[in-house]
């Protein structure tokens, strides 16, 4: 599966293809709410780094954590 991302060590603005290595869904805490999350594993296919992407759609948030480097 891929999907679009704006990849933080690209940085140039433009949306990037990565390649969703594992998937994982959770909660997400913001202060005393709890939210669904999807939490993805990817490679951008441009720079090949390995990343975590979060997003959690009923907020409209989706973050990064650009290098990834825990266990896949």
């Amino acid at each position: 599966m891929e999907i679009e991302i704006d990849c933080p060590i690209c940085d140039d603005g433009k949306k990037h293809i990565a390649e969703v290595l594992k998937v994982s869904e959770g909660k997400f805490r913001r202060r005393s709410a709890e939210f669904d999350a999807v939490v993805m594993i990817v490679k951008c296919k441009d720079c090949g780094t390995v990343g975590i992407y979060r997003r959690v759609d009923s907020i409209n948030m989706e973050s990064y954590e650009f290098p990834y480097e825990g266990e896949i």
